[in-house]
């Protein structure tokens, strides 16, 4: 994520100073800038998605937290890895924001 964030910032200050003397040579650039910032960190959550599969897997094993919680941890898991499918809408908000639900859970529960 915090590559992602300084490509989209660089990338962006690149753009502006392009601007003025080459716009077409700007609009490649941003695409560009898209492209990666959507790559390293915003266009699919299949990373975040294993990790909380994998750590409720781990949490149900050792049976440390409350069964639920690490149920929803595998719906939200489930979710993330999900969002490789474009096709289907709404599956990165789903999956953020169900996260969100974990993480507080997760983060009260230690």
């Amino acid at each position: 994520m915090l590559a992602s964030g300084m490509v989209a910032l660089i990338g962006l200050q690149m753009v502006f100073r392009l601007m003025e003397s080459d716009p077409q040579q700007a609009l490649a650039l941003y695409n560009t800038r898209n492209l990666l910032t959507e790559a390293l960190g915003g266009g699919i959550e299949l990373v975040g998605g294993l990790w909380v599969l994998l750590l409720s897997i781990s949490g149900l094993q050792q049976q440390r937290f409350s069964i639920v919680l690490h149920l929803l941890g595998l719906v939200v898991g489930g979710l993330g890895i999900l969002t490789v499918l474009h096709t289907v809408p709404y599956l990165k908000d789903a999956f953020g924001l169900t996260q969100l639900i974990w993480f507080i859970w997760l983060g009260i529960s230690l």
